[in-house]
């Protein structure tokens, strides 16, 4: 059998979220953008701009994404934005969120991860 044919097996018995590692690696990413929002805290629609953290992150198993006003826009004029988003591991059918405070779109350095568990991350720390 081949590697590919078990990394199926495994994902169609549910046996995908027993590794700390994603089973599914090398057929594809395990990261789906949910949505991303930009400057929610000054009135921005909810999702506004999932399709750039979509275009950078799906199908990847880790992604580090800059939040860069030139790039997405500026949604609210003079108010200190924040970088909200929420996605999906596939292979652990788990729901994450991140976020980062005001002023997000200077540059700064959001991460999202499949590659690590949730209790990985709560028990071992974020390196």
């Amino acid at each position: 059998m081949t590697s590919r044919y078990l990394a199926a097996l495994a994902v169609f018995f549910g046996l995908a979220g027993c590794s700390s590692q994603p089973l599914i690696t090398g057929i594809g990413g395990d990261i789906e953008v949910l949505f991303a929002t930009y400057g929610g805290n000054c009135g921005a629609p909810k999702g506004n701009v999932t399709t750039q953290l979509s275009n950078a992150c799906n199908n990847t198993n880790r992604c580090e994404y800059e939040v860069n006003y030139k790039v997405i826009g500026d949604p609210a004029r003079g108010c200190a934005k924040t970088y909200e988003a929420e996605y999906r591991c596939r292979s652990r059918n788990q729901t994450r969120n991140l976020s980062a405070p005001g002023e997000a779109g200077l540059g700064t350095v959001v991460v999202l991860d499949c590659t690590r568990s949730v209790w990985d991350v709560i028990f071992r720390g974020p390196g």
